[in-house]
């Protein structure tokens, strides 16, 4: 099938999905993204569960990862940012979050995740334990990545990267990105 003038769309959904499908579907993504937030444990990576914009009365986590380790399972509650301003609440309701996964026996330990350009990662000093940016997201990507979707999908980093630091969140729609 030949491409012509094939446009992607991407709102800050597709960008969560985006990272939890290079979750599920590359063994090698998914080591280096648990080595990025603080996972030490065994090379093997067993996915518990993974969910897209995952809610409870202690409020909304923009997905969830559950994966295996050696003492049980930990869960990483990440908070996506795209271009929004950092919303100071959001990290200690995910703190709640986590503390009451571990009393229900969802997971043994959990750790609060920001994912977002690097420019933005700096609004969010010392309140995340672990911050991982679409830069090096889209480098592991590159490294990691089935080649026949990794076009795609480092268009829309790089779409995300961009617009974050041009454009006033108010005037976001999607993104038009010719491949």
């Amino acid at each position: 099938m030949e491409r012509r003038d094939d446009r992607l769309h991407a709102k800050k959904r597709q960008m969560d999905f985006l990272i939890l499908e290079e979750l599920a579907c590359s063994p090698s993504f998914g080591r280096w993204f648990l080595e990025k937030t603080g996972h030490t444990g065994p090379g093997t990576l067993e996915l518990l569960r993974l969910l897209q914009s995952d809610s409870t009365d202690d409020g909304e986590t923009d997905f969830l990862v559950v994966h295996a380790t050696a003492a049980g399972s930990r869960a990483l509650l990440i908070d996506n940012r795209f271009g929004a301003a950092f919303a100071q609440p959001r990290p200690e309701r995910q703190r709640t979050r986590g503390q009451a996964g571990i009393a229900s026996g969802c997971w043994l330990e959990f750790a609060i995740v920001l994912t977002a350009p690097r420019h933005l990662l700096a609004e969010a000093e010392g309140v995340f334990d672990c911050k991982v940016s679409y830069e090096t997201i889209r480098q592991a990507i590159a490294a990691h990545g089935d080649p026949g979707r990794m076009a795609c999908k480092l268009k829309l980093l790089d779409w995300a990267i961009a617009r974050s630091k041009k454009t006033p969140r108010s005037c976001w729609r999607g993104a038009d990105i010719s491949l």
